[in-house]
């Protein structure tokens, strides 16, 4: 039996884009291999060539090509939208529904939180796209909605946690399920790069927790302004101690 060739995966995608962000983890996660495309948003403006708006009218990021073959002829499909390109990864390239279970009420509460993200977490993304690019404007309406919305996933994430520490110590909490899902990746960028945007997350410890929890999970990569979990990777370092004294060496800059 010929093996059919795996699907060519193209990710057109600016470095700093949060909602490529989301694309990009769900890719390491699946570990599917793929190409990606720069897109010069800022300041060269590639999104508005006419070579990109052939490939994507509203000229917005990210978009994904794929090109595959299942025995009735080569198929190319052209996406964008995170919400709708995690959607088809997930359908797509992760046969046991991990990240988008089969069962109808958590792929409803997962389509929630797509909603969410996409609409809610808004102002947040203007916001630090403006504080990214030196954009004169008043932070302050952007800034009280962010609030509002950082607010929202912090409530949830407290009344999860109430509830799984009553029923089995509350570990592993995450917005849908008893699993991570393509809800947290779309809800993970925007929130947890709140800070280019000037919002610290002291405020919200529920969320900070649930972070942390993403960050822990195998796969994960990195952009700029979120970085690994340095607590948690010091965490599992032994510590080395002195064969005569029992202690830690002493440090060279002590």
């Amino acid at each position: 039996m010929t093996r059919r060739p795996d699907p060519v995966i193209r990710l057109h995608d600016y470095v700093l884009s949060s909602e490529g962000y989301a694309v990009r983890l769900l890719l390491g996660f699946l570990g599917l291999a793929h190409q990606r495309v720069p897109v010069d948003v800022h300041p060269g403006r590639e999104n508005r060539s006419e070579a990109f708006l052939a490939l994507n009218p509203l000229g917005t990021l990210p978009v994904l090509e794929a090109g595959f073959d299942e025995g009735s002829g080569p198929q190319r499909i052209v996406l964008r939208e995170a919400e709708a390109i995690l959607t088809w990864l997930a359908l797509r390239f992760d046969p046991a529904r991990n990240w988008l279970p089969e069962s109808p009420e958590l792929q409803a509460g997962i389509a929630q939180w797509l909603f969410f993200a996409s609409r809610d977490f808004a102002p947040l993304a203007r916001l630090r796209d403006c504080a990214l690019r030196g954009i004169p404007v008043d932070p302050a309406p952007f800034a009280r909605q962010a609030q509002q919305a950082l607010s929202v996933v912090e409530d949830h994430l407290c009344e999860r946690e109430i509830a799984a520490e009553a029923a089995d110590g509350g570990e592993g909490v995450w917005l849908v399920g008893s699993a991570p899902t393509i809800a947290e990746l779309a809800v993970f960028p925007p929130a947890a790069l709140a800070w280019d945007a000037g919002l610290g997350l002291e405020p919200y410890p529920a969320l900070w927790r649930w972070i942390r929890r993403v960050k822990a999970l195998p796969g994960f990569t990195v952009m700029p302004g979120i970085y690994p979990d340095f607590a948690s990777a010091y965490a599992a370092v032994p510590i080395v101690t002195s064969a005569a004294s029992g202690a830690p060496p002493a440090s060279p800059h002590s």
